[in-house]
């Protein structure tokens, strides 16, 4: 990708305004953070700019760009990035974008975004255009992108694996492949597909930690490498475990299967593994407790600043045993110290009772005290499950379980009455 070089005068007329920053609608997650860089003036204040009219003398507002050039605004960045925004300094690192202030200079925010837009593949836009797509981006580390798009179709969940290898440092002359496994109650623990339900040309690794490796396709769309997964929707939920690995030795067919061949790794930006949610979504770390959607689904959340693990539990009725155990990764349903996890309707009407098995540090010296073999109430709960005879005495014992609740609470009649710290604004 080439430099490309842009002129921005630190005038209160080139900021966005919140009506351009809306019209974006950028997603933070579009470009890595690490692509922007600067500082704020000192003492200078988001709040104090204004912004100009929209006519035809001066033109947009600074990144009124069309969709098809996105450009990073102020309200889709990290504060930390937003920051840069207004600064006298916007730069992005490996050369790809260098953008000054100077005194009557212009801006090229066409040129710009044109630079920084994150291509797609004609595969991939297929999958968006699919009603309830779910989109999950990762950035490699060192650079590049992989995006995984989830879809709900003909009784299969079909992901769509995208990468954009252009700007990874890898060997482009060599085969890219995906290492990777599926999980449900233990993400240490992957299972294996069998022949019939794997893409053609993958291959089985056995020992002591199974996986399955498989050789990523060439796209149509320049500097894309994509691959599609098929599961059959029983499955779900489970979660999809995939590592990026490239042999230092051109090798092909069922030779990419050989253990001790050495190769690089490529992870995330916080070296670990990338994980894709099938048959349930990320969650909100808001509201704490089960809290029913609209569309059936149901919502997990829970605190713990000290747990190193947390599993969903789900209880049939009359059951003693969990279920259905969810092993939460910590990269997709953790955010801060809250645990989220949202179950499909699909996947959770069954299943009447929850609770939570969170690991972490078993030292009672430290005050922590975690037991991964208990199965412990959810603290935020509206509701006691009724007491199952033996929950307690089995080896993952429940001294107590809450009710999944699956109907909206409705909002409280006031009737004539006002609600606490109501204000008459008439």
């Amino acid at each position: 990708m080439a430099a490309t070089a842009a002129v921005l005068t630190p005038t209160r007329a080139l900021l966005p305004s919140r009506t351009t920053r809306e019209a974006v609608k950028l997603h933070p997650r579009r470009l890595p953070n690490s692509l922007i860089s600067g500082t704020r003036k000192h003492g200078q204040s988001n709040r104090s700019f204004s912004h100009p009219p929209r006519n035809a003398e001066n033109g947009p507002p600074f990144l009124a760009v069309t969709p098809e050039k996105r450009f990073l605004t102020g309200k889709s960045l990290t504060p930390q990035s937003r920051s840069s925004l207004y600064g006298s300094w916007l730069a992005a690192s490996r050369g790809l974008v260098t953008a000054k202030a100077a005194p009557g200079g212009t801006v090229a925010a066409a040129a710009v975004a044109a630079d920084l837009a994150v291509t797609k593949s004609a595969k991939a836009a297929e999958f968006e255009r699919t009603p309830g797509c779910r989109r999950y981006v990762y950035h490699v580390e060192g650079g590049g992108q992989v995006t995984a798009y989830v879809v709900e179709r003909n009784g299969c969940f079909d992901v769509l694996l995208d990468v954009a290898a252009a700007d990874m440092q890898c060997n482009h002359d060599l085969p890219l492949c995906i290492h990777w496994g599926i999980f449900r109650s233990d993400r240490s623990i992957w299972f294996l597909l069998n022949d019939s339900q794997t893409p053609p040309g993958t291959v089985f690794l056995r020992g002591k930690t199974d996986a399955m490796r498989t050789v990523l396709q060439e796209d149509p769309t320049p500097g894309h490498l994509s691959l599609t997964l098929s599961f059959d929707a029983e499955l779900a939920p489970f979660s999809l475990n995939l590592v990026l690995f490239q042999p230092f030795s051109g090798v092909s067919g069922s030779g990419i299967g050989d253990k001790s061949l050495e190769g690089l790794w490529l992870r995330n930006s916080r070296q670990m593994d990338l994980c894709v949610p099938i048959g349930m979504g990320r969650g909100s770390p808001t509201p704490l407790g089960a809290t029913p959607k609209a569309d059936g689904s149901v919502n997990f959340a829970v605190y713990s600043r000290y747990a190193e693990g947390v599993a969903l539990c789900l209880y049939l009725p009359d059951d003693a045993q969990p279920t259905l155990e969810i092993d939460l990764e910590p990269s997709i349903h953790r955010t801060g110290d809250v645990w989220h996890v949202s179950i499909d309707a699909a996947d959770v009407s069954s299943f009447t009772r929850y609770g939570y098995r969170v690991k972490g540090d078993p030292d009672w010296e430290g005050g922590n005290r975690f037991h991964s073999r208990l199965v412990l109430l959810d603290p935020y709960s509206k509701e006691m499950a009724p007491h199952v005879a033996g929950q307690e005495e089995l080896p993952s014992p429940a001294a107590a379980l809450a009710v999944i609740p699956f109907v909206q609470e409705p909002a409280f009649d006031w009737q004539d009455d006002f609600p606490p710290n109501w204000r008459c604004t008439a």
